[in-house]
């Protein structure tokens, strides 16, 4: 059986009619909601509509490939945003640790000063000199006990 393409017109509110030759398929009859029937007509279906139908399954296409590539390139910067997220987080941590480090030897510097201001001083001034200055007073010291 030959098949072509064709619009089929019906009145307000009446659909075609299941067919009683071939099961699956439509009469010409058409039924309303009160299931009167009426005739459907049909018409060809141009070239320029079926090329209008195609242009318009074209630009579905079209859009659909649009919206699916706007949202993997969105997921694509989301993710990046997170990825520099988490390395300016990893930044901050180690900027409190060298922060810390930094606290931990001016505290270090601080305990050594005080522990020198507490150092006792020298008790004679012998104890300030070096050791070549100590063997030159020891020196004098023997002469003036020999004399």
């Amino acid at each position: 059986m030959p098949k072509e393409k064709m619009w089929v017109h019906t009145d307000d509110g009446a659909s075609l009619s299941d067919s009683h030759k071939i099961e699956g398929h439509k009469s010409a009859l058409a039924r309303d909601e009160d299931n009167n029937l009426s005739q459907a007509t049909m018409s060809e279906i141009s070239d320029t509509e079926e090329l209008e139908d195609a242009a318009l399954v074209f630009a579905a296409g079209l859009a659909a490939a649009g919206l699916v590539w706007f949202g993997v390139e969105a997921w694509k910067r989301r993710k990046a945003r997170k990825e520099e997220a988490s390395e300016a987080v990893a930044l901050v941590e180690e900027q409190d640790d060298v922060d810390a480090l930094i606290e931990d030897t001016y505290a270090v510097i601080e305990d050594s000063k005080t522990v020198q201001s507490v150092k006792p001083q020298a008790s004679s001034p012998e104890d300030d000199l070096d050791e070549d200055e100590r063997q030159a007073v020891a020196k004098k010291a023997l002469r003036r006990r020999a004399s």
